[in-house]
């Protein structure tokens, strides 16, 4: 695989840890208190937000994986071209 779409994997690896971090129910009380007062319920707000959380690191490790694997298949890429 090419440079870039290494990058652009690392990319959206990276982004997508940010915004399971974001939806963490534990430092966002605002949208948290929103979401709450429009479910009527702190347990169906509090599913919602660990489900988006839960989400958000499975995309950030599905794209981490998928950028070491296309750089380790570069770097030997690189290896057999120079023997």
């Amino acid at each position: 695989m090419t440079t870039w779409r290494i990058n652009i994997h690392r990319n959206l690896a990276d982004a997508f840890l940010m915004l399971a971090m974001f939806f963490n129910p534990f430092g966002f009380d605002a949208l948290f208190a929103l979401t709450m007062r429009l479910t009527g319920s702190f347990l169906a707000a509090d599913l919602i937000f660990y489900g988006i959380s839960i989400s958000f690191f499975i995309l950030y490790f599905v794209f981490s994986r998928k950028a070491k694997s296309k750089s380790k298949k570069s770097d030997e890429k690189i290896i057999d071209i120079d023997l």
